[in-house]
């Protein structure tokens, strides 16, 4: 198996629409993928249905383990996912505190600044972890979430989101 078809691990923390097409499309890629939410409620009803409703008819893998779990969601994760609200961003941070290895590469969706301190979400995640910036990406660019998770027919080609990196 070489190095592009190796299954990794992958934590997704945030099951909005973002986060939830950015755990479907690594499945589909063949990864292993855990999906945290926050809300317990949200977690019972998309593992019931397998799908989130925010993403009209787009199912959820059986596969993917659905769960409000953060330690358990994070455990054993060869990269961590982060698709939360800024806002939210510091305090998810402090619960994933000493959680995780500083060789974990964690992929940041979220938008935004942090309103107090206006600091970028990398730098959040940075300030809060301590986490060696080089093993902290962002990714963004003209995206929705609703556009990725559905397939585009020619001519019509998806959306190309960008990273970000010291790396």
């Amino acid at each position: 198996m070489s190095a592009q078809e190796r299954r990794i691990r992958v934590a997704v923390l945030g099951a909005g629409s973002w986060g939830t097409t950015v755990a479907i499309h690594l499945f589909k890629l063949n990864h292993r993928v855990a999906l945290w939410e926050y809300f317990p409620e949200n977690v019972a009803y998309m593992n019931k249905t397998r799908r989130n409703p925010l993403l009209t008819g787009i199912p959820i893998p059986r596969e993917i383990i659905i769960s409000n779990d953060l330690v358990e969601t994070v455990r054993d994760a060869e990269a961590i996912i982060v698709a939360v609200p800024s806002h939210t961003m510091r305090d998810l941070m402090i619960n994933v505190q000493g959680k995780i290895n500083d060789d974990i590469i964690i992929i940041n969706l979220s938008k935004g600044i942090e309103e107090k301190t206006l600091l970028r979400m990398s730098e959040v995640i940075h300030t809060v972890l301590h986490h060696p910036r080089d093993k902290i990406v962002t990714l963004s660019g003209p995206s929705h979430a609703e556009e990725v998770s559905r397939r585009f027919p020619p001519p019509r080609k998806p959306p190309r989101p960008i990273t970000t990196s010291t790396d």
